[in-house]
């Protein structure tokens, strides 16, 4: 967490505490990251950004990502 709080603090001039562990239980209980044994996966950004819009309630409008099978046939 230092790495981060140190890239925070040259690249915005911000000085955070920023807690590694808590950010990535939110990121796995709003369903955008997952653990697969050592690795750390996440969706794919229109679906992240879909997923983000259901959690704040609508409050930014993103369309939908098609389904899986949509994509799958494209």
């Amino acid at each position: 967490d230092a790495r981060v709080e140190a890239w925070l603090a040259a690249r915005f001039g911000v000085s955070i505490d920023f807690e590694i562990d808590d950010g990535l239980a939110k990121l796995e209980r709003f369903g955008l990251l997952v653990k697969k044994g050592e690795r750390l996966c996440v969706p794919p950004v229109a679906d992240a950004l879909g997923a983000l819009d259901r959690i704040w309630d609508g409050y930014f409008a993103f369309p939908e990502p098609p389904s899986q099978d949509a994509r799958r046939r494209a």
